[in-house]
């Protein structure tokens, strides 16, 4: 751990605090249910327990398996004709039943008899899953396996054994208990079996239900310390497989041969029935069943695998890339902090709302309506209620570009904006008595209306499916609308079961079809994101936005499937060189500046912009280019590579070109925000059009070259160009650029804006001793284009300027309905009313610089007239992924205390000043529960508090 003498002059909590950020950037995911523990403290070791509960909505919980998108665990059991064979459990701490699937309900003609299942399995890249069956219903079929969606519509079906059984190498499986999923071209699929001592894989042809000849085995093997293999699950943060005991508490971990890599024990009764693992957790964590106690447990687990590594400035390629669980890109969200921040934000898991980081402000304007439209996650297209205009925001920057005037019936205002996949934008305005349904010109702003919302007096948002199912939420009635986008008449679904008011969003994941709402709770006095029951309306809490904040235009950015990965060259094919192919200078595109890359060094080095927690780590790379007459540039070609581990750059989430003007030998900004903003600049998807991905030196598809569909033009002078990919550090590795030999104009520049590689934060030269001390002094890259006379260039306003309103927003509402759409801010420090029992963490900001004023309160609800006796409260800081428990802030401790009727203010750090120079940090989290006085369960509900600094 690295010293923490730089904050002696905080409280030493603090001071604590801040030196260990400097310990581990690398910070994974957790699950708030990690709070309900029923143990002793220190739980550090495979099979240490977490928790025991009661699993009371199953008559017989074989198997289970945790289903990412949604954050839930499906468990499987033996229930019986005609009744749920499927459960989803909320992974969070009370594991509430989500949803149920009986699969002769939704599968016209599939017998009752086939609706109870045994073992399940989830393919992260489909987004299905598969369930087995030991003993079908021994008539018309006998041990079976389905794929299914996760609304239960059965995709395929197999039958394994029997008369009926469709394997083509006259194979069986009898008593089939469980199954793995390992997603690849082709899956593959581990199953297991009550008859059987051995784990068997096998292959499975998806070609529909009960078709003949559609999987065979592949190979099959023991597993060393387990007699009877019952649950499976695959592990996909890691690439190993994790193997229950029917005949004792033995669990292994073994690679996808049979080879044991890990053992420990974990057990919820006398059987271990079934296992799962839970995806992104930290520490380790899987889940065991057992059908003859009825009981779940969560344990730690010995992944077996390698931990994520640290960033280096320097290449250094390592071994093969391992298999992500789900594409970030999947569970990614935009929104806007309409109050109390005014800025746009972004989280990197959809489900866990707690943690955002902060794009940039959105200064002037009121984004109240905003959504992406098709598949360009690049820019939202929002309208400002302030001025009725059209704005496409940079997801990148939160920039705002106008793009028109947008104007709804008179005495409406904006309140709501959705995109389809084709582009189609549609929009919805209210004045609290009446709303109406437009589609606008995403080219021009203009808006057309289609019709009244008829019956729904007061839409606050829209959203639309893959399929162009529109959905309204009003706040009025609190409920949720069906709305026939080519009329406007609205059909009510049901009611959300909560007060909504001021700031309301929602959009579609069309990976699941499931709608996510970002909802302002008026009982509760703060931000929440919730799913959307489509059957019934209903509302299901997931968590809570920062500082109780009001979210509104929210999008999500992963409504496409991800393009496939290129193939890397063949071992014995020579990978690029510093010859270019044809199709990196094609014919009529002119050369007007080239740089190959040198023959003699062919490392690359570290150019890239991280997801949070690992900001400080982003590093970027500039070369110059001087051009003594006007060029248009139609194409750029950058030379790169990836490592720890190589990837293919279609593992990025975008890749950014920029041209800066010349500082005195220098960029005169960078793309952190420094200095002045670039003269131009893109980030596409790898997999846009414009991209071109070639094998790169390392056989890696990482020569990046950007085909112009608008040819930039520079003017005679000295340029800088930028080139970097965002990319996540976890599963796709690091990158960088590759040097060449020439020695044109200056030497080129890196900076670390925040200093986490140790190099310096503002622009500095490669050759320095305090970077790389290179000997080359450029970079590889190339440009393509045509000479010609080049207007004087003006840069752009850093901001639109707001044109006057033209249209009447309403000041006031009838008395009896609630504020209107022009929504007056929530105070984010006025003290929250006390009508649920549970625990608030407050800080004064969320985000604190040198000077600001920082204290930590919790404030613990009693709406009762009850005083409740002896009642231990946990306060923890959670500093990526380390837990510290106040009042110590040791690895266990916590407050015991009377809770007295009403409001009690619980000072965890006392008022203090932000010091300077103790760098940059966020995504730090509080967490404040009750529990009864046994420690056993949680009493009333979870507080949770972000934070950062810079």
């Amino acid at each position: 751990m690295k010293s923490i003498s730089v904050c002696l002059a905080l409280p030493s909590v603090m001071g604590f605090m801040i030196g260990l950020l400097t310990a581990d950037p690398v910070r994974a995911g957790i699950s708030l249910s990690d709070l309900n523990v029923d143990v002793e403290p220190g739980m550090n070791a495979p099979g240490d327990p977490i928790e025991t509960f009661d699993v009371t909505w199953a008559d017989l919980p074989i198997g289970l398996c945790y289903y990412p998108p949604l954050d839930y665990v499906q468990f499987a059991h033996e229930a019986g004709d005609g009744v749920p064979g499927l459960y989803n459990i909320d992974t969070a701490a009370g594991h509430a039943v989500l949803g149920s699937i009986r699969f002769s309900a939704v599968n016209p003609g599939w017998p009752t008899s086939l609706d109870q299942k045994d073992g399940t399995g989830f393919d992260s890249i489909s987004n299905t899953m598969f369930a087995t069956d030991w003993n079908g219903d021994l008539n018309i079929r006998d041990d079976n396996i389905v794929e299914y969606n996760p609304s239960g519509i059965i995709i395929n079906a197999w039958e394994t054994d029997g008369a009926g059984n469709d394997s083509s190498d006259g194979s069986s499986i009898d008593m089939i208990i469980d199954i793995a999923v390992v997603p690849g071209s082709p899956n593959r699929y581990f199953a297991t079996g009550f008859e059987s001592s051995q784990v068997r894989e096998i292959a499975l042809t998806r070609s529909g239900a009960w078709v003949a000849g559609t999987w065979n085995t592949v190979t099959s093997w023991p597993v060393a310390g387990i007699g009877q293999p019952s649950g499976i699950d695959y592990d996909s943060d890691n690439g190993v497989l994790y193997v229950s005991d029917l005949d004792s508490a033995n669990i292994r971990v073994a690679d996808l041969s049979g080879s044991v890599l890990g053992s420990f024990t974990c057990s919820a009764g006398t059987i271990n029935s079934g296992i799962t693992y839970i995806e992104g957790s930290a520490p380790p964590e899987i889940w065991v069943t057992d059908y003859t106690s009825l009981q779940c447990r969560r344990c730690e687990a010995d992944a077996g695998g390698t931990p994520v590594p640290t960033p280096t400035a320097t290449a250094t390629p390592t071994g093969p890339s391992p298999t992500p669980s789900q594409t970030p890109s999947q569970l990614q969200a935009y929104a806007i902090d309409a109050d109390p921040g005014k800025t746009m934000v972004h989280w990197n898991n959809l489900l866990n709302p707690g943690v955002w980081n902060v794009i940039g402000s959105t200064g002037l304007y009121t984004f109240y309506a905003g959504d992406f439209a098709g598949d360009d996650y690049t820019s939202m297209y929002m309208i400002d209620s302030g001025t009725n205009q059209l704005f496409a925001v940079d997801t990148a920057t939160a920039a705002a570009a106008l793009i028109g005037s947008c104007l709804p019936q008179s005495g409406q205002s904006w309140t709501g904006l959705t995109g389809t996949e084709g582009g189609v934008l549609y929009a919805v305005s209210t004045n609290l008595t009446m709303s109406y349904l437009y589609t606008v010109n995403r080219l021009t702003g203009t808006a057309a209306v289609i019709g009244q919302i008829t019956g729904v007096p007061g839409v606050i948002d829209v959203a639309v499916n893959a399929e162009g199912d529109l959905y309204a939420h009003d706040i009025v009635t609190d409920a949720i609308y069906e709305v026939d986008p080519g009329t406007g008449t609205g059909t009510l679904v049901g009611f959300t079961g909560f007060n909504a008011n001021y700031g309301q969003g929602m959009d579609f994941d069309d990976l699941s079809g499931t709608l996510y709402l970002a909802a302002y709770n008026a009982d509760r006095s703060g931000g929440e994101l919730h799913r959307v029951n489509l059957s019934t309306g209903e509302a299901t809490l997931i968590g809570l936005f920062p500082g109780g904040a009001q979210v509104d235009c929210l999008g999500i950015a992963g409504d496409w499937t991800p393009p496939p990965t290129g193939t890397p060259l063949p071992p014995t094919e020579t990978p690029g060189g510093p010859t270019r192919t044809p199709t990196r200078t094609p014919t009529g595109c002119q050369t007007l500046w080239d740089q190959p890359i040198s023959i003699s060094n062919t490392n690359a080095y570290a150019n890239q912009d991280f997801y949070p927690p690992n900001d400080s780590y982003d590093i970027f790379i500039a070369d110059d280019f001087t051009n003594p007459g006007g060029w248009y540039i139609e194409k750029i070609s950058i030379d790169s590579d990836t490592w720890n581990p190589g990837v293919d750059l279609t593992c990025a989430d975008a890749l950014n070109f920029e041209i800066y003007s010349d500082g005195g030998g220098k960029p005169d900004g960078d793309p952190r925000g420094g200095g002045n903003p670039p003269v131009w600049s893109v980030g596409l998807d790898p997999a846009d059009p414009m991209i071109t991905l070639e094998a790169g030196t390392s056989g890696f598809h990482t020569n990046v070259t950007l085909t112009l569909t608008d040819p930039v033009p520079l003017s005679a002078d000295t340029w800088w160009l930028v080139f970097y990919p965002t990319m996540e550090l976890s599963g796709c590795g690091q990158a960088g650029r590759q040097v060449s030999e020439t020695t044109n104009g200056y030497p080129a520049m890196v900076i670390n804006p925040l200093g986490g590689v140790g190099f310096p934060t503002v622009w500095t030269s490669v050759k320095s001793s305090s970077t790389w001390s290179l000997t080359e002094q450029d970079f590889a890259f190339n440009l393509c284009g045509y000479g010609g006379v080049v207007p004087t260039r003006t840069p752009a306003p850093a901001t639109a300027t707001p044109v006057p309103p033209t249209a009447t927003v309403p000041t006031g509402a009838p008395s009896n309905t609630p504020p209107p759409p022009t929504r007056t801010p929530v105070p984010p420090t006025s003290t929250p009313p006390c009508t649920t029992l549970g625990c608030q963490v407050y800080m004064p900001k969320n985000d604190f610089t040198e000077g600001d004023e920082c204290y930590c309160d919790v404030l613990i609800c009693n709406p009762g007239s009850q005083t409740y006796p002896d009642i231990p409260v946990f306060v923890i800081l959670d500093v990526y992924g380390l837990y510290f428990f106040a009042p110590s802030f040791e690895s266990f401790d916590y407050y015991r205390m009377n809770i007295a009727p009403g409001l009690t203010t619980v000072n965890v750090l006392p008022h203090f000043t932000w010091p300077g120079g103790v760098g940059s940090a966020s995504g730090i989290l509080w967490y404040a529960a009750m529990t009864d006085p046994a420690i056993t369960e949680l009493f009333g509900g979870l507080g949770m508090f972000s934070f950062g600094w810079h």
